[in-house]
Formats: structure tokens, sequence, C-alpha cells
């Protein structure tokens, strides 16, 4: 098997798995189409109002994961100040 087909095999995967950011599967998030192990009759229609009402708490969760993370990383950065004629 060629290694083209693996890696693709494998971004497929990727793009149908939950992410820990988000919480969606940016296939789903993309395309509005959800990967799910649940037999097609149970699974439930995903209408554009679901779809748009996702999108939109993947941002609010993006956003609060990069708040934490600025967060956690300011915690240890200094704040430099500089003057016109200082050497850097």
């Amino acid at each position: 098997m060629a290694w083209t087909t693996i890696a693709g095999k494998c971004v497929e995967k990727y793009n149908e798995t939950e992410h820990t950011v988000t919480k969606f599967a940016p296939k789903y998030l993309l395309e509005g189409e959800n990967v799910n192990i649940l037999p097609i009759e149970l699974q439930s229609k995903c209408t554009k109002e679901d779809l748009k009402r996702d999108r939109r708490l993947a941002l609010e969760n993006t956003i609060k994961s990069h708040n934490y993370n600025k967060k956690k990383f300011d915690i240890h950065r200094e704040e430099y100040k500089f003057e016109v004629g200082d050497r850097v």
C-alpha cells in the first residue's frame, strides 16, 4: 500500500474524530456530516440551525481554550518596556 493512501486514511480519520478544543469533529463542522457509530436508523438528522449552533459552540470552545492557554503562558512572561534610544 502506498504511503499516500495511508496518509489519506489517517487524515480522514483525524477529521472524523472529535477534537478536545472544539468538542466537534472537523468534518462535521465543515460539511455538516455527522460521523457516528450509531446505526443510521437511530441517528438524528442535522439541520442547518443545528450546524450553525454547533459552529458557534465550537468557536466559543476555541476561544475559551485560547484564553486558558494564554493565561498559563503569561504567568512566566515578563513585560519589557523600551524607550527610544534603548539598545535591543
